[in-house]
């Protein structure tokens, strides 16, 4: 009955994965009263190459509470602002957007936003299970020696060095198969 629970649990996270599939996050963004989400997603596609036009998008919207709501209350300078999550008509262009911000990684949110300069990261929009997975993934390929983790289409990928095959991680069952139980830290 576990088994089959699981594997209902996986089956849904897969189906919730694949509706997000022609979404990006934009994390990094100030946020401000006035603001224009078509505006910044434009002035930040545009910043990474990519010709981002008003019919590409189905839907803009921040995610998450908003923070420092109350009026006298000033935002604090640690909280990071809310992420920007764009909904495009297009699989195609939202690939487009993937590639051409991965190898532009430098960005900054200089000439999107006013406000000190602040760095920028487009990626695939994941679910919650799949984010907790990936970030679980990462950490035990570089304690087992893996050089490559990534998300590719809401798919974990591990890869140990640049000419071996990629190996494919749906479930923490598959990460203890490939990389082993997570090391306990040091303590000296």
């Amino acid at each position: 009955m576990k088994a089959s629970i699981q594997q209902l649990e996986s089956s849904v996270n897969k189906q919730n994965q694949y509706n997000l599939r022609n979404e990006i996050e934009i994390a990094g963004v100030d946020e401000s009263e006035s603001e224009s989400l078509q505006h910044i997603a434009t002035l930040v596609s545009k910043k990474v190459g990519v010709n981002l036009k008003e019919e590409d998008v189905d839907e803009i919207t921040r995610v998450g509470p908003k923070r420092g709501s109350n009026s006298r209350q000033a935002p604090s300078k640690d909280l990071l602002p809310r992420t920007i999550v764009v909904k495009l008509v297009r699989r195609t262009k939202r690939n487009e957007i993937l590639q051409a911000a991965k190898i532009r990684r430098n960005l900054t949110s200089d000439g999107i936003v006013e406000g000190p300069s602040k760095k920028l990261y487009i990626n695939e929009r994941l679910t919650k299970d799949t984010r907790l997975l990936f970030r679980d993934a990462r950490q035990r390929s570089r304690q087992h020696g893996f050089r490559f983790c990534w998300i590719r289409d809401g798919t974990i990928q591990i890869r140990q060095e640049e000419k071996r095959p990629a190996i494919t991680i749906r479930s923490s069952d598959d990460l203890d198969k490939h990389l082993g139980p997570m090391s306990a830290p040091n303590s000296a």
